[in-house]
């Protein structure tokens, strides 16, 4: 921004011989409208607003007071303009996307020129092109997934598109090897737009209380290859999937509240198991296996490129614009027989007593064995798998969810479980 001297003099001398910092930080949203929201500013920048801005606007001060510069006079600026500022919509529109080339409104795909007036720090870097298509991304696709899951991921992408959180869902890309699902992250990530997307550990969201502030103003928290190791709490995960509230923090910041749009995208070799055996824990996942491998062309290594050229990106959003009605009008995510298969299993393996009970034991109505021969069976069949048992009373609380027909009854002061059993090679 440039200043007559004049203007420098209205600005550090005012009528009263008083620095303006109201005048200076008008001067400069003038030029630059800014926002505020999350503890920090953002300027409005190539269509959206920017987060670190206060850097940004620093050197402009500079720049603008020059050998008038005073730390004081800078800092009287920036706090005018964090009480000043618009806020940042905590939620913004559903049915309008901020594409590259302006802003598309969902309802009958018309374009509009891009506004300050459009309170979001997001901007997806997708050109909109109604006739583009993906033809790489379709063969991709049918090449490291079943036939039908194709269908699954173009919902998916169209579910991570607009910041709603509704069917609070999260995603895992599960299987082993070079299989395909780092390759699917890192095309969702090149749809989406790497500055909306937040990489932060599921097991750092539970254990760190700066790690959800990274959540905010993002449509998505995406990581590769989660650690193997246990999660010790579920409830984070639980208040960002449920649409719930949060409380944030930024190092050498004031704590913040918001609610978190970011939807929950993770890939690992297998799940990290949970203490959380919940209902409400295992219906938020819809779980994708990776079953091929990859070899000859799935192995080559310009893939990623030749899927994320802006052609393929424009069709792959097409797709999902396309998918999103459905997702809507369902109030789900499409699920199929290997969704389901997966989703079984997935609880198989981060349930230590489903785990336990499909590896060691059998259901059988006529069956029954003593109470005091299950549980040591179940913590050494833990010990085995590296897994961390319950304790007794959980496990049996557990036991009994899984199997409404289980019931006790006594014989000779021992108690029995009746309708279960341990197999005869375990």
């Amino acid at each position: 921004m440039t200043v007559t001297d004049e203007q420098l003099e209205a600005i550090v001398h005012g009528s009263a011989g008083k620095f303006l910092a109201p005048r200076l930080a008008d001067d400069l949203t003038a030029e630059t409208p800014v926002a505020a929201g999350g503890a920090q500013l953002y300027t409005y920048e190539a269509g959206y607003y920017r987060p670190g801005a206060e850097q940004r606007l620093k050197a402009r001060i500079a720049a603008t007071l020059g050998d008038e510069w005073r730390r004081n006079r800078q800092d009287e600026t920036l706090g005018y303009l964090r009480a000043s500022a618009p806020l940042l919509w905590e939620a913004p529109p559903r049915d309008r996307l901020n594409l590259e080339n302006g802003i598309l409104d969902l309802v009958d795909c018309r374009l509009e020129p891009h506004s300050p007036d459009f309170l979001s720090p997001v901007r997806i870097p997708v050109r909109y092109e109604p006739d583009a298509t993906c033809p790489e991304v379709e063969e991709f696709l049918g090449e490291v997934l079943a036939p039908e899951l194709a269908a699954v991921v173009y919902e998916i992408a169209g579910y991570l598109l607009t910041p709603d959180n509704r069917l609070q869902t999260a995603i895992m890309f599960l299987g082993e090897g070079a299989n395909g699902k780092s390759v699917l992250l890192n095309v969702l990530t090149a749809l989406l737009g790497a500055d909306n997307v937040a990489n932060v550990p599921l097991h750092k969201l539970e254990e760190d209380r700066f790690a959800a502030a990274e959540l905010y103003g993002r449509l998505v928290n995406v990581y590769a290859d989660l650690d193997a190791r246990a999660l010790q709490a579920s409830s984070t995960f639980k208040a960002i999937t449920g649409g719930d509230r949060i409380l944030a923090e930024r190092k050498y910041a004031d704590a913040f509240s918001f609610t978190p749009y970011a939807r929950l995208l993770f890939s690992a070799n297998e799940p990290p198991p949970s203490p959380d055996s919940s209902n409400a824990f295992f219906r938020r996942w819809l779980i994708l296996r990776f079953e091929q491998r990859f070899d000859g062309r799935k192995a080559d290594r310009r893939l990623l490129e030749r899927l994320t050229t802006p052609a393929e990106l424009s069709g792959l959003l097409n797709k999902a614009i396309e998918a999103l009605p459905r997702v809507r009008s369902r109030g789900s995510l499409l699920t199929t027989p290997a969704t389901e298969k997966a989703a079984e299993r997935f609880r198989v393996d981060s349930d230590s007593v489903a785990g336990f009970q499909a590896d060691a034991c059998e259901v059988d109505l006529e069956a029954k064995i003593a109470k005091p021969q299950l549980f040591p069976a179940y913590v050494e069949w833990c010990t085995d798998n590296n897994r961390k048992p319950l304790s007794k009373q959980r496990f049996n609380r557990r036991l009994e969810a899984l199997n409404p027909a289980l019931y006790v009854s006594t014989i000779g002061g021992t108690e029995y479980w009746r309708g279960l059993a341990l197999r005869a090679d375990s």
